[in-house]
């Protein structure tokens, strides 16, 4: 679970932060911060970051063909680390930039949850996370105010 969670910040981080002209080959590890509220913990009704929300870290590996991730989830005092396996990476071609993608992780006791998420801001993803009994929970992975970022392209400030 850990695991996971650590490779899931990772892919937010390279997804969200950014150096200005920067590409995959010269910036491919990015550590991102965020929030996750686990599967079955969001309120009916309720999308967005709640007070249940953990603090996460979102590290992504852009060095490999296809992105690896993990999300760092910490609560009460200990980090649980999830590697995180994205959904289709075959459309990141680094040509556009990419405003929605899904990914999946083991939260632990084989409980498996798929997230989605949408670019919200320039440097802001969030989305909806299920498992296979259709409990909710909710994921936001933040990057550096104004600026761009995609899978395979970095997007400076002022760029698309």
């Amino acid at each position: 679970m850990r695991r996971t969670v650590l490779m899931l910040a990772a892919a937010a981080g390279a997804l969200l932060l950014s150096a200005d002209g920067a590409s995959a080959q010269s910036a491919t590890i990015a550590q991102l911060s965020g929030s996750y509220t686990p599967v079955g913990r969001l309120p009916a009704g309720t999308y967005g970051v709640t007070a249940n929300a953990m603090p996460v870290t979102f590290v992504v590996d852009l060095r490999a063909r296809n992105p690896s991730a993990q999300l760092l989830v910490q609560q009460g005092g200990t980090e649980t680390n999830h590697d995180v396996k994205f959904v289709n990476t075959s459309s990141w071609t680094g040509k556009d930039r990419v405003d929605q993608f899904s990914f999946w992780f083991d939260q632990g006791n084989d409980v498996l949850v798929t997230c989605t998420v949408a670019r919200r801001e320039s440097h802001r993803f969030s989305g909806l996370c299920k498992d296979a009994q259709n409990r909710e929970g909710w994921v936001e992975i933040m990057g550096r105010a104004g600026e761009f970022v995609g899978p395979g392209v970095w997007y400076g400030p002022g760029q698309s």
